[in-house]
């Protein structure tokens, strides 16, 4: 109080010392003593706010990149530290942030409560592609995490084989619980389609000979396995003569590749039929001269066993006999050292077909010329 000597207060109240009153609306008496004894009174109404409480939340834990939104009620005044907006979501970095929510009352009285933000980092997840052919198998991992889910079904380093072209998303969970995620492109070529028709497929020991016609599609090198032991072709339509002498059914191959390095076979089988032939000179000149010295038929397709060259002169006398097909005779007489006469000779074959037991006999002439 001022204006007098002593100065005294109601409710316990001591002039000029602090008290703390509680909220609500209180009237104080001030009774005042001047030195002759007069005395007045005043008062003076004390009125105390409430505080208010604002309720920033529950601590957050998020992954990075996520939006976090803190929301607290309070009245008009309400406002946030670090630029932060209430009911509005924000991007925190890592880390842990502490927030302190502040709310005023009309009277100016404040309060305030504070939130901790603690954003964890995502795993860096990586795959790989794959470029394959048609039906191969191809294995996606994942890298940067220890959890791994792949679109499509598929299974983390797990084969499998795509039937088209296409992209794959892996996401990764890293041991925080947080996740990033990849995409990889799978990219599957057509194979090439190997084909081919045998020109000639009633072939037979005599000529074993054949072509081909290549109706492959998408192909841009070729090799052909004639399945007889001789050298592959890389040739597009190949002509090939059979290592054979006996006939017998082949396995051909054609393997064509794609520009992309895809692969496609095809396969098919020529039968060689057994054939037989004979060529019987019909003059020789047993002359010293070193020029056709031997009468020796030429045989195709008959067994070496079982095989018989006779020679006969004009009267019907054998003049020469060989039971191998490599040696002819060299116009003496009965195997002597002296010379037959020249003149018309007759001769008489007798061999037996190769894989069979079909014996064939063969008779003709041939003139002895010195």
């Amino acid at each position: 109080g001022s204006g007098a000597l002593n100065y005294s207060w109601d409710n316990g109240v001591t002039d000029g010392v602090a008290f703390v009153q509680g909220v609500g609306v209180s009237t104080y008496t001030v009774t005042g003593i001047d030195a002759n004894g007069c005395q007045n009174t005043d008062q003076v109404i004390v009125t105390v706010g409430a505080l208010p409480t604002p309720n920033a939340g529950p601590d957050q834990t998020v992954c990075e990149n996520t939006a976090v939104i803190l929301n607290s009620q309070g009245g008009p005044q309400l406002a946030w530290t670090n630029g932060v907006q209430n009911g509005v979501p924000f991007i925190q970095g890592i880390g842990t942030t502490t927030y302190v929510v502040y709310d005023t009352t009309a009277i100016g009285c404040t309060g305030s409560d504070t939130v901790q933000i603690t954003v964890l980092p995502n795993p860096v997840v990586t795959a790989n592609g794959a470029e394959i052919c048609f039906g191969e198998e191809v294995t996606l991992f994942g890298q940067g995490a220890v959890m791994y889910a792949w679109s499509g079904g598929i299974q983390n380093g797990m084969a499998f084989s795509p039937q088209q072209s296409g992209i794959y998303v892996v996401t990764g969970i890293g041991a925080n619980g947080c996740s990033d995620q990849d995409s990889v492109f799978v990219l599957v070529h057509q194979n090439p389609l190997a084909a081919f028709d045998i020109l000639n497929d009633d072939i037979s020991t005599i000529e074993p000979i054949t072509g081909f016609n290549n109706t492959s599609i998408g192909g841009s090198t070729y090799v052909w396995n004639f399945g007889d032991g001789t050298a592959n072709s890389s040739e597009f339509e190949p002509t090939h003569e059979f290592a054979s002498e006996e006939g017998s059914m082949y396995q051909i191959t054609l393997t064509v590749t794609s520009p992309h390095g895809c692969v496609d076979e095809f396969i098919r089988y020529i039968n060689i039929k057994q054939d037989y032939n004979i060529f019987v000179p019909n003059a020789f000149t047993p002359d010293g001269n070193g020029k056709n010295e031997i009468f020796l038929p030429i045989l195709d397709g008959f067994e070496e066993e079982g095989y018989t060259l006779y020679v006969f002169n004009r009267w019907g006398q054998l003049v020469f006999e060989s039971h191998d097909q490599y040696v002819g005779w060299d116009g003496t007489f009965a195997g002597q050292d002296f010379q037959t006469q020249d003149g018309v000779y007759s001769w008489k074959v007798i061999a037996r077909v190769k894989n069979s037991s079909e014996r064939k006999q063969y008779v003709g002439h041939v003139s002895l010329l010195k």
